[in-house]
């Protein structure tokens, strides 16, 4: 039940203000930082990607150094014989690995 006495009302109002206040400043550093343009751009080149992809894309990026620009794709790799998936089917889980694949192994 609601109380109607204003001391009450003011200690639940205060705590919810003075959240409100924090979470308004942190979203205006997080969105005049450089970082958060950057992260930006990339999810503007990337808009075919996941929110959790482009962060990778970014992430990784700026690590090594550079703006990504393009990334390629599984079918690139594979014809480049880079990053072959192996199996060993000692482990008790190798069947994971295979999910979807619609072979029983």
């Amino acid at each position: 039940m609601e109380s109607d006495d204003p001391v009450i009302q003011q200690h639940r109002v205060e705590p919810v203000e003075r959240l409100h206040e924090q979470l308004r400043k942190s979203l205006h550093v997080l969105i005049t930082s450089e970082d958060w343009r950057q992260a930006l751009a990339v999810a503007a080149r990337f808009h075919d990607y996941s929110f959790a992809n482009t962060r990778l894309i970014w992430s990784a990026a700026t690590a090594r150094g550079f703006a990504p620009d393009r990334v390629a794709g599984y079918r690139t790799w594979q014809c480049r014989g880079v990053g072959e998936p192996t199996v060993d089917k000692t482990d008790p889980f190798w069947r994971l690995s295979r999910w979807g694949s619609g072979s029983s192994g």
